[in-house]
């Protein structure tokens, strides 16, 4: 070696301790493996095991022969939740708090919306527009609703956050989201891309209030096919906040919606029997369904920690099927204009990662139909392995074997989904590529982006630079996710020292098998834990085997096992294997509470019983028959102040008034059919010469969702039917465990 050019560390975050009297740093990195003698300053008072973060001096630079470092922050007390928080923070690099320019910025926008921002908007106030999301959920970004047609059709809207209306390109608030690129869902901690002013507040699409939106109103066939897609920008005020717990339980027949959102059951209805339809014509073209064990660290008010089982729910379903839907469709959107953008890429896995799972699945006893490898050849395999013992271990080698999937300038497919074209549209509060998109849409509508200007040029330059910083981002975002997830889980370990579990294991290797229960919580059961026998790794089989009387151990296997030493700091769980004959044998017991919101959880019951309860709820809702719509009235109606005012949408006869003065003021909508209102953003999207003086008629009267239009009283579609969740497959994200939104979190891959 002539010289070091740069070292990959520059400060390191690890636990002060002392030898002989000196202190010295053990780094949290493993990597890191030179002995760092820690410089006295900064240190007084300080005992052995406190979690530090030194600055490094490296040889090269100070002529000595140890690697020095300089205790720069004190993070607090060993082996502490909230210090092991802010370690992680400073170990990957993440952002806390705002800059003061940033937070003034944002702090300046004013929460209601000026008459000027309502130009040339749609009006959809009048929609029974709702949100669904978690129960600890406080950035709403997405809304959705739907609307039957006369011909038999269904106009679904996907309405997002228009975060492009109040971030504005090259602001300090711009720089800082794109630094950020991303927010960060930590357990008990959320690094937001947004100040909270912006991502829980003018932002985010609450309850009752008026909020700007993109919205995408798409025109579904009733068997799911794609008729016809509009993109505007939008003024919604949502109706509900719904949760999962609530729309599941709502799917599963168990209890009815909120007394305050009773009127949205039938629309409710209506999106979980279209988004079954676009689940099953996914997966028929090759999208990959995934089934993992997945839990959220749920991290209460008072530290309390609780590792929850994350069950795949018919509400996550619906919800992922919608956004998947927005994110198509809008990708074709710009690839038919020839714009660039930032699209979501997956890649097909490299040709040594399917060499290697083709033999790995082998072993199991299972292969590729075609030895190709293709989205369907994938799905083959899962569909042949799902409900024996092997689903778990088979589905984690297939995920494994694939590419992460990534942001680029081009538009390259996604292989996990089995899109042509994709890209990230939903989830501009929390992520900056999609905040980008909505750029580029406005950009189109208004005419300032066409195909080969000098402004797409400039676009398309910044592109490969702009997808690499998110895509890695992105990345590190995960891994630290990741780790503090894995100190969590080893602090529940802790808690249970002694304690047997049962496990599957999920990696064999010469030194012993790799165990993790059904808590998500993994370990390691070393070889000379293993003393009935003395075993031989056989690394072709991926298994260990007695040499005495031929036992074996392979992936997958359901094994017992004791949890013996913990060691939170360094991520580390180790087993051995339980014996119930063992007077000190003590078999632990897992929390099964779910991701639910309401503290009493509805009994299990049989499939039978809850499909017979569910067909008995559906005949006493009442049906009326799609209204007859019609052109009488074309022209938009003028409101008090109709230069400010965005094209209304017409809420009919039927029209539900809200309480305020604002509604009272504003006059009756005209009749005018859906596809009215549709039309004017039709215009918006033949030609940017056209777009800027594009106003809407109003959209069709809404009735009581209890009597629907196409609410018909045939029975609801089994939950069963409904499980096919795509949110698993944002697993193929980053490398990411989690396809459930953790701490409110979700979005598609």
């Amino acid at each position: 070696m002539v010289r070091f050019v740069q070292r990959a560390y520059k400060q390191l975050v690890g636990t002060l301790e002392y030898s002989h009297g000196h202190p010295i740093l053990r780094p949290d990195d493993h990597r890191a493996r030179h002995r760092i003698l820690v410089l006295p300053d900064n240190i007084e008072g300080l005992a052995a095991g406190a979690r530090v973060v030194t600055e490094l001096f490296w040889p090269e630079h100070t002529g000595e022969d140890e690697v020095y470092g300089q205790v720069t922050r004190v993070l607090g007390a060993e082996d502490d939740p909230a210090t092991e928080t802010e370690a992680v923070i400073v170990k990957f690099g993440l952002r806390g708090d705002f800059p003061e320019p940033v937070l003034e910025q944002a702090n300046a926008i004013a929460t209601g919306i000026p008459a000027e921002a309502l130009r040339g908007r749609l009006d959809l106030r009048d929609y029974n527009i709702f949100t669904v999301d978690g129960r600890d959920a406080k950035d709403f970004d997405d809304a959705i609703h739907i609307q039957p047609t006369p011909e038999g059709n269904f106009v679904v809207g996907v309405h997002i956050a228009d975060v492009s209306h109040y971030v504005q390109e090259g602001t300090p608030l711009d720089e800082e989201a794109y630094a950020r690129a991303t927010s960060v869902y930590l357990p008990g901690r959320v690094l937001p891309m947004l100040p909270e002013h912006l991502s829980n507040g003018v932002c985010s699409l609450v309850p009752d209030q008026d909020r700007l939106t993109l919205t995408a109103l798409i025109e579904l066939s009733a068997e799911g096919e794609i008729l016809d897609v509009k993109i505007a920008p939008s003024v919604i005020n949502s109706k509900a906040r719904l949760t999962y717990d609530e729309v599941q339980a709502y799917s599963e027949a168990t209890a009815t919606l909120p007394e305050a959102a009773r009127n949205l059951e039938g629309d409710l209805h209506l999106l979980l029997k279209i988004t079954t339809k676009l689940r099953q014509k996914r997966l028929r073209e090759g999208s990959l369904d995934f089934k993992l064990r997945e839990v959220k660290v749920d991290v209460g008010k008072d530290g309390r920690m609780e590792l929850i089982p994350i069950r795949e729910e018919t509400a996550r379903g619906m919800i992922e099927d919608l956004m998947l839907l927005a994110n198509k469709v809008v990708a074709h959107f710009l690839i038919q204009r020839e714009i660039p953008a930032l699209f979501r890429i997956h890649e097909e896995p490299t040709l040594q990662r399917f060499q290697d799972v083709t033999a790995a699945i082998g072993r199991l006893g299972f292969a590729f139909p075609g030895g190709e490898p293709t989205p369907q050849a994938y799905q083959a395999v899962l569909k042949e392995v799902r409900g024996t013992g092997r689903e778990s271990v088979v589905n984690t080698l297939l995920l494994r074997s694939m590419q992460q999937a990534k942001y680029a300038g081009e538009n390259l497919g996604h292989f996990g989904l089995a899109f042509d074209e994709y890209l990230h549209f939903t989830s501009p509060i929390r992520r900056y590529p999609d905040l980008l998109v909505h750029r580029v849409i406005k950009g189109i509508l208004s005419g300032e982006l066409k195909a080969g200007n000098r402004e797409v040029a400039q676009l398309q330059g910044r592109l490969p630079g702009m997808g690499d910083h998110t895509s890695e981002r992105e990345r590190t975002a995960s891994e630290a996710e990741r780790d503090l997830t894995k100190y969590y889980q080893a602090k529940w370990a802790q808690e249970h020292l002694g304690e047997s579990f049962p496990g599957n294991v999920s990696g064999v290797v010469a030194s012993g098998l790799y165990v993790m229960l059904d808590n998500g919580v993994e370990g390691k059961l070393h070889i000379s834990n293993l003393d009935d026998d003395y075993y031989v790794y056989l690394e072709d089989a991926q298994m260990l085997r007695g040499r005495s009387r031929g036992k074996s151990y392979r992936l997958g296997d359901s094994v017992n096992v004791t949890i013996s030493t913990v060691k939170p700091l360094a991520r580390q769980t180790d087993f051995t294997m339980a014996d119930p004959t063992d007077p000190d044998y003590k078999p632990g017991h897992f929390n099964e509470e779910n991701d639910m919101d309401s503290p009493v959880k509805p009994r299990a019951r049989r499939r039978e019983d809850r499909e017979q309860e569910k067909r008995e709820k559906l005949q006493n809702v009442p049906v009326s028959e799609p209204r007859k719509f019609t052109l009488d009235d074309p022209a938009p109606a003028a409101s008090s102040s109709a230069e400010a005012s965005p094209a209304r949408v017409d809420a009919g006869e039927a029209h539900r008034p809200r309480a305020g003065a604002r509604a009272a003021a504003r006059p009756a909508p005209s009749a005018a059919s859906a596809w009215t209102a549709m039309g004017a953003v039709r215009v918006a999207m033949q030609g940017p010469e056209t777009a800027a003086g594009a106003t809407a008629a109003r959209p069709p009267a809404r009735r009581s969702a209890r009597g629907h239009a196409g609410a018909s009283p045939q029975r609801a579609p089994a939950p069963g039917e409904h499980h096919r969740a795509a949110h698993v497959l944002r697993r193929l994200d980053a490398g990411e465990h989690a396809a459930g939104r953790r701490r409110g979190r979700r979005g598609p891959p």
